[in-house]
């Protein structure tokens, strides 16, 4: 780590416009320090740069962080102003009273609590959307960790760092950068030296952090490799272990190309709620209370060595504010709804969003109580309840009158509109009487011949020939272990030598061959950028429903839901020309239909011209 530029003590005025409340810790980046705004009061986190900044490397920090400035989420931690003073740069970012994710699951763990499916989801699906604004931004953050992600008192989940994490990958040292960008989470390619993360590489972490929430241990203290560690996650399908593994993929182009494709794929296989129903408070009202003040804050010892960029502090030495504190946080239907500060609660009774009975929880305290019977609220509650009932009196006194208005002026208006129609209804009888009688006419003259005729779209269905010989072989329930396993890798010796030579090479034209040796007509699309689609070959709708891969998935659905019988199953679905798969079907029900249309449903094809396929495949047990 190298030397720090300038000493930073507490007192101390920076830039004019910020008071050191608090030097926090150092990294290879700088030095961290809390610090307040003497005009505001308002507390912000400070990184020294540990290298100078002369006129022109000033000019390219600004540039490059211009637009992450611009990034405002409840998952992200802004980066609210750069200044430079005496050739030294300070990073000036938005400071998060909480703990860190690495310090919560240590907090749970402890108390033997590990996250379920669904709230992991919750937690990694708010850090995808923050993310994705980065990356929208022309930025990866390369090194997400639990010690750069925050729990807030309130429950919220926030990435910090993610501007000094830009700045590190440019500017630091190859030595120091190695080293801040190392550990388990960050992608291979992110540690080999200057290479720019790019979305894939946050991929990487972002699988191993999902693998971290659901996991017992932490994978600091895992000795085993990364694909080890996610395998060995309890009460986890293999459908949802299959997409870790590829969001982890040592190739980057291997992965989920970015946080979005990754997080809708994984809500998929869990079948999480969607993104309007995501609440951005993960930690439920019963966590926050369990968490004790030493693990909700953690005290700031100066002897203790820090982590890079670790900013938690003590809340006991935050300063105080001028603002009154968003604690507070009210229960309704279920669902937790806040924080709020004292101001913004009351306003909510005034409202009568909420009642003096509504259930009301302290993130500072840990005490719940109902609204009326908290000593700060008791007198305002008090003073209005007289109100409250008189403006709801008149309410009801105008609802009565705006009624009987309606039922008058609605028999009104319904005489007015029989009226009306009756004399619309006459006026057709009336020009049909004053008309000649019409004369006849030849029928087959009086019309001109349609020269158009309309087909229906075109589906092209098809059925999958399965070999029962290798089909009995790979899901014979008597079969041993080794022998399925001799079975799965004789299979998929086969798959790849049949489709190896069905590929086309580069550049061969369209329409040659269907890949089976058969001559096709083609139909002929083309995609977004003009380029001209093939029509999807058989061939590679076998190869991918026929693969190793997916027999697996399909003998795991039978073991686990067959129940041992012998079973002759037909799975149909169908292949829209976006290479998306809709309408899965199959002729069993139950669990079992539920899990080998889950099989299925991870399959993706290119996109393609021609007709929409419609398949059919056998499988039998």
């Amino acid at each position: 780590m190298s030397d720090l530029i300038q000493s930073i003590n507490v007192g101390d005025i920076i830039a004019e416009r910020y008071e050191v409340k608090e030097v926090m810790g150092r990294s290879e980046l700088g030095l961290t320090c809390l610090v307040q705004s003497p005009r505001t009061h308002e507390n912000f986190l400070v990184k020294q740069l540990s290298f100078p900044c002369d006129e022109a490397k000033t000019e390219e920090i600004n540039q490059f962080i211009t637009p992450l400035r611009r990034i405002e989420h409840r998952s992200i931690s802004s980066l609210k102003d750069f200044v430079v003073e005496n050739g030294v740069g300070y990073v000036v970012m938005e400071y998060i009273d909480g703990e860190t994710l690495e310090s919560h699951l240590a907090s749970r763990r402890e108390r033997g609590q590990i996250l379920g499916l669904k709230a992991a989801y919750s937690f990694l699906a708010n850090l995808c959307i923050g993310l994705d604004l980065v990356h929208q931004a022309g930025y990866a953050y390369g090194c997400i960790n639990p010690h750069t992600i925050f729990v807030t008192k309130q429950g919220r989940i926030r990435i910090a760092n993610y501007a000094c994490a830009a700045i590190a990958e440019r500017y630091l040292p190859d030595a120091q950068r190695n080293t801040y960008f190392g550990g388990p989470f960050a992608a291979p390619e992110v540690k080999a030296a200057r290479f720019q993360a790019k979305p894939p590489s946050d991929v990487y972490s972002l699988g191993l952090l999902f693998a971290e929430l659901l996991s017992t241990t932490s994978l600091s203290e895992y000795t085993g490799s990364n694909e080890t560690f996610v395998a060995s996650i309890p009460g986890v399908t293999t459908s949802v272990k299959e997409l870790l593994f590829q969001a982890i993929q040592t190739e980057m182009g291997e992965r989920f190309k970015t946080a979005q494709a990754f997080k809708d794929t994984l809500k998929r296989a869990i079948d999480a709620p969607g993104d309007s129903d995501l609440s951005s408070i993960v930690v439920g009202v019963n966590d926050l209370r369990a968490l004790s003040v030493s693990a909700d804050m953690p005290v700031i010892d100066p002897a203790m060595v820090r982590k890079p960029d670790l900013f938690d502090t003590d809340s006991e030495k935050t300063p105080s504010r001028n603002i009154k504190p968003e604690v507070w946080i009210f229960q309704k239907d279920g669902m937790d709804y806040g924080p709020f500060d004292h101001d913004a609660l009351i306003q909510k009774f005034y409202d009568e969003v909420i009642t003096e009975s509504t259930s009301v929880f302290n993130t500072s305290t840990k005490a719940r109580q109902n609204l009326g019977s908290i000593p700060e609220f008791e007198k305002e509650v008090i003073d209005y309840l007289p109100l409250r009932e008189k403006n709801r009196a008149q309410r009801l006194a105008e609802q009565k009158k705006k009624e009987k208005r309606i039922k008058a002026g609605g028999f009104s208006a319904a005489l007015i509109i029989v009226g009306a129609v009756a004399a619309v209804l006459l006026i057709p009888v009336i020009i049909l009487a004053l008309k000649p009688a019409p004369e006849a006419l030849d029928f087959i003259g009086a019309f001109k011949p349609f020269e158009k005729r309309f087909e229906v779209p075109k589906v092209e269905e098809m059925s999958l020939n399965v070999d029962d010989s290798q089909a009995k072989a790979l899901f014979d329930p008597k079969a041993t272990e080794a022998e399925r396993e001799a079975a799965y890798a004789k299979w998929e010796a086969e798959h790849r030598k049949k489709y190896a030579g069905m590929r086309r090479p580069k550049g061969e034209k369209a329409g040659v061959h269907g890949g089976l040796g058969e001559e096709i007509d083609t139909i002929v699309f083309t995609g977004e950028d003009g380029e001209e689609l093939e029509p999807l070959q058989d061939w590679e709708i076998e190869e991918q429903c026929m693969s190793p891969r997916i027999y697996r998935k399909y003998n795991e659905c039978f073991v686990n839901y067959a129940g041992g019988r012998h079973m002759n199953v037909t799975i149909s679905f169908t292949i829209q020309q976006s290479g998306v798969v809709r309408n899965f079907s199959t002729t069993t029900s139950g669990e079992l239909n539920d899990c080998l249309i889950s099989a299925l449903s991870s399959i993706k094809f290119r996109q393609f011209g021609g007709m929409t396929k419609k398949v059919k495949l056998p499988v039998s047990y």
